[in-house]
């Protein structure tokens, strides 16, 4: 990825983020509009259905966890 390094290129990322944040709030605004209460539900339950999938909460840091994904990765480099 080219990094926008001249004042010309940054003026046009912003411009092309401003207009995929327009995009964006006109498709929610499209979603919103046309949402069903059978949709919203089927929806709130396929979110629901997730929590089997994620161990509970911890007060661990998770720097553990992390070290362990790190030497996996090195481990199958």
């Amino acid at each position: 990825m080219k990094l926008a390094t001249t004042l010309e290129e940054q003026r046009q990322w912003m411009m092309q983020w401003r207009r995929a944040a327009t995009a964006l709030e006109e498709f929610r605004r499209f979603e919103l509009q046309t949402l069903t209460e059978e949709n919203a539900w089927q929806q709130i339950e396929a979110v629901l259905s997730l929590a089997g999938y994620y161990p509970r909460h911890t007060d661990a840091s998770g720097l553990v966890e992390q070290q362990a994904w790190f030497r996996r990765l090195h481990l199958h480099e």
